[in-house]
């Protein structure tokens, strides 16, 4: 089949060439009725948790009965993050969690779960919901998964310190990199008056947001407690003032636990700039920030 005929054939069968393509990526889908303790799964879904001939694809499946017992590996704070929720103590719309399955054969998977909230009742406890799971068996080895941060599902210090020393970001071009050191605004005070539970998800908000306004080769990491990394590809200073104020406004959109503000303290990176120097340095310009101007941010 040449490339016309082959292209031909993907448009007059899409539906089944994307179910194949599913299929290959390892990604199922679930439907779950949370009043009924009912969850109902794609053929993926099935596959994925080896229960085929045992489960049909749009049967409802008791979840705490049937599934629930297979699950096991999820970290403390994804089993908060979940119950919470589910409890509807956690008002977040989406969340990813990570957990192992244990399928009767004796086959152990890994996956990925993107979980949705689609209706709450009256008291904020979910009544549907849906997710995707990704079976990232073999993607993610533990050495990987130590250069996440648990909470925000963004890369830790340990990874920033690790590219920095590789030398990833010290290259001679005319436009240089930069460092953005980033504080979420009133953490502390969020913390005392809303719960370190609405603190979590604010500092997941924070993170989200951070990350879907920065460039595909620009990379996030959270430094610890409120404090985020953002080290950007080659940019004059024009661009890094446009990228900064971005930024800055999509944070202040934020309305969800909280309302969200943040202060950055920014570097222009030079061939020879040590990372603990450009840290040092950018922390300093955030700190005329924070003392005069908060949700603004100072360039070096």
């Amino acid at each position: 089949m040449n490339q016309q005929d082959y292209l031909k054939y993907i448009d007059e069968h899409e539906e089944d060439f994307f179910h194949l393509i599913l299929k290959k990526a390892g990604i199922s889908t679930w439907l779950r009725n949370n009043l009924n303790d009912l969850v109902r799964l794609d053929e993926a879904m099935i596959r994925l948790w080896g229960m085929e001939g045992q489960w049909s694809p749009g049967q409802w499946i008791p979840f705490n009965e049937k599934m629930l017992p297979m699950v096991s590996g999820m970290s403390p704070a994804d089993q908060n993050k979940y119950r919470g929720v589910v409890e509807g103590r956690d008002q977040d719309d989406f969340f990813i969690i990570q957990h192992q399955v244990n399928r009767p054969d004796g086959v152990v998977k890994n996956c990925e779960v993107r979980v949705e909230v689609h209706s709450r009742d009256k008291n904020g406890v979910p009544l549907t919901m849906s997710g995707v799971n990704i079976d990232t068996t073999g993607l993610i080895t533990p050495e990987q998964n130590a250069y996440f941060d648990q909470l925000t599902k963004v890369y830790n210090s340990v990874k920033l310190y690790e590219d920095y020393d590789q030398g990833i970001y010290v290259r001679a071009e005319q436009d240089g990199r930069l460092l953005l050191l980033f504080d979420m605004d009133y953490c502390k005070e969020i913390n005392e008056s809303k719960g370190h539970d609405v603190g979590d998800l604010a500092l997941r908000a924070f993170a989200k947001s951070i990350f879907s306004n920065i460039r595909d080769d620009d990379e996030l990491y959270r430094l610890g407690g409120d404090e985020f990394v953002v080290i950007t590809s080659n940019v004059s200073r024009t661009i890094a003032n446009r990228l900064i104020e971005r930024i800055l406004l999509h944070i202040s959109q934020v309305q969800r636990p909280v309302r969200l503000s943040g202060s950055i303290g920014a570097v222009l990176l030079t061939q020879t700039t040590a990372l603990t120097d450009a840290l040092s340095l950018a922390e300093k310009e955030l700190q005329k920030v924070k003392n005069s101007n908060r949700g603004t941010y100072s360039l070096l």
